[in-house]
């Protein structure tokens, strides 16, 4: 029984498919698990490491303190999340020194500094 990640499965894949897999216990491959949203991208063995590489270097591009607010953003999100409160973060990340950081080297077409 999938007592212990029952909550975040049903959150990723929906009630219909969890209890169609908790209670059938069957197998299911990459492919299977892609199509109910279970991962977001499978890959040959032989394409691994290149796969990570290319996640890792779009991850590493973005701005730090970005990627900390978009987690925080995320983790907050409710019903009543408000997008005043979305506009007053985008506000701070703009004028943070690393959202202007970002947006020069944006218009200067150019690599921010965190990307170096």
């Amino acid at each position: 029984m999938p007592a212990v990640i029952a909550p975040y499965i049903i959150k990723a894949i929906g009630e219909r498919h969890a209890r169609r897999l908790f209670l059938s216990a069957e197998r299911f491959t990459s492919d299977q698990a892609t199509k109910v949203n279970l991962v977001h991208q499978t890959c040959d063995n032989s394409e691994l490491d290149e796969t990570i590489d290319k996640a890792t270097d779009k991850l590493l591009k973005a701005g730090p303190l970005s990627v900390q607010a978009c987690k925080c953003l995320i983790r907050s999100l409710s019903p009543d999340f408000s997008d005043e409160s979305s506009a007053r973060l985008i506000a701070q990340l703009r004028a943070s020194k690393e959202g202007q950081e970002g947006m020069s080297a944006f218009f200067e077409k150019r690599p921010p500094s965190w990307a170096n």
